[in-house]
């Protein structure tokens, strides 16, 4: 009886000693991704209002490093950071990162100059230059008889630009932030959207440290060793006892609770879409 007191008095002072020293570490490029996030060292935007709340209502507090990509990437990988907020999921990355929902709808969306027939899929991009972050989604494009071109540091700005002025046919991107920057874009009736081109609206993913102190993994029950591996379909999950796995669960609440959406509207000026049930 005293081991049994013993043990659960050690573990409620463990449990009491994480709660206090609860710090949930997010890193970002440098550079700016309006409006998720300021350029360094101006941390406001979306990502820090969203994730600050969800760290506040499971007691933990958030804290925020800027870096250039590489090195915030080689910081997740080694569990110095917690998570990157905004990552495409590839089964390269998931050997380093584990994928969940960031609470925000992802969209991609093709943009190209005004005058194009409207592409409805990867192939009907056959023949161009797609413009892409380096890593990025579609860099598979390749088979399908288009040419990529991965320029260093790419932002929506930039990406906006090189269609405009003809240094490539087509960026894909966010429906969000391609409409946030095109909204005042003073050349915006030289440019067309092509919003059936890559799937509707589906979840966002962060991506978590594998590695991080802050995050248990257990066996996934419902894993298919027989199926790829992907967001859905992993050997492990987050233990949701553990401090990023209540992150993970807050940051899903705040969406049924109405506060994304909010957030969403008051940053886009625009209703943010509902994601299908079944993704």
């Amino acid at each position: 009886m005293d081991r049994c007191l013993i043990f659960f008095t050690i573990l409620m002072l463990t449990r009491l000693a994480e709660a206090q020293d609860c710090t949930l570490i997010m890193g970002y490029r440098t550079t700016d991704r309006l409006p998720y996030i300021e350029a360094a060292p101006n941390n406001s935007g979306l990502y820090l209002e969203l994730y600050a709340e969800a760290s506040r209502r499971i007691g933990c507090q958030l804290k925020v490093i800027r870096e250039p990509k590489n090195r915030i990437m080689e910081s997740v990988k080694n569990g110095r950071i917690d998570f990157y907020p905004g990552l495409i999921f590839s089964p390269e990355r998931a050997k380093d990162f584990f994928f969940v929902p960031n609470g925000l709808p992802s969209q991609q969306v093709a943009l190209t100059r005004s005058g194009l027939p409207l592409m409805s899929s990867l192939q009907s991009m056959r023949g161009k230059t797609l413009i892409m972050a380096m890593g990025g989604a579609y860099k598979h494009a390749i088979q399908y008889g288009i040419n990529l071109r991965t320029p260093p540091e790419l932002e929506v700005a930039k990406g906006i630009e090189f269609i405009e002025e003809g240094k490539g046919d087509v960026y894909v991107d966010e429906l969000s932030s391609l409409s946030f920057y095109l909204k005042d874009y003073p050349k915006k009736d030289r440019l067309m959207l092509h919003p059936n081109c890559c799937g509707g609206p589906s979840h966002f993913t962060m991506g978590v440290s594998r590695k991080s102190k802050n995050a248990r993994y257990i066996p996934n029950p419902e894993f298919d060793p027989f199926h790829e591996i992907s967001v859905e379909n992993d050997p492990i999950k987050l233990a949701l006892d553990s401090p990023l796995g209540r992150f993970s669960q807050a940051v899903l609440q705040l969406s049924k609770d109405g506060f994304t959406a909010k957030l969403y509207k008051q940053y886009y000026s625009i209703d943010m879409p509902k994601i299908p049930e079944n993704n």
